[in-house]
């Protein structure tokens, strides 16, 4: 547990892709807030971001 410096936690969260049908691609991470927001970003930047007209979005949420 951080006791000193809450923001290098490690904590639980999910990376959620979306499209307007819903939910389709998930991901769990353990790391910090600014480390996991950064792999989701990726995440997406590597999959979803080259598709022509794509309607993706990958957001972080805590577990």
């Amino acid at each position: 547990m951080c006791a000193f410096v809450f923001t290098s936690c490690k904590k639980g969260y999910t990376c959620y892709c979306t499209n307007p049908s819903g939910t389709f691609d998930y991901y769990n991470i353990h790391d910090t807030k600014k480390n996991a927001t950064q792999r989701c970003k990726d995440y997406y930047d590597t999959h979803y971001a080259s598709v022509p007209f794509n309607e993706v979005t990958c957001e972080l949420k805590t577990k």
